[in-house]
């Protein structure tokens, strides 16, 4: 019996531990993550620290696809901040006409926003092992 596999899931991270941990397990079930970042940690910890887990990430899993998607709310300075620093995956929420104005600039074909991902969420999670193995063998089947 074929096993049906996932294509796209999102999972919020909150540490580069727990992103490492998530590509190591996606690897294990050939899943391509896409690892989102809340918009406050914007606020306490800069756009530097998102960038430099990416650098890490990038360095470590040089064989494993995966998107960095940043969640800017409501936020529209965000979000451009965001495509000025060349993070192209955004999720931003109500704001049409700036959705528009966004994708009719010189970097259309890169930009996705608000894609359709089912997004789990790690915030609570004290065994991310366990969990992260449940989810997908869950999914597979």
């Amino acid at each position: 019996m074929k096993s049906k596999k996932i294509k796209q899931t999102g999972i919020y991270v909150y540490s580069y531990y727990q992103a490492k941990e998530v590509l190591l397990h996606s690897q294990n079930f050939n899943i391509k993550p896409y690892l989102y970042f809340k918009n406050y940690l914007f606020s306490k910890l800069d756009l530097g620290w998102i960038r430099e887990v990416a650098n890490l990430l990038y360095k470590e899993f040089k064989h494993i696809k995966f998107e960095i998607v940043i969640d800017c709310k409501k936020n529209p300075a965000l979000a451009i901040i965001c495509l000025s620093n060349d993070f192209f995956n955004i999720k931003l929420e109500e704001n049409d006409v700036f959705i528009k104005k966004i994708k009719n600039n010189k970097y259309k074909k890169k930009i996705t926003i608000n894609q359709k991902i089912e997004i789990i969420d790690l915030k609570r999670i004290k065994n991310c092992n366990r969990y992260m193995n449940r989810i997908y063998k869950n999914y597979i089947k």
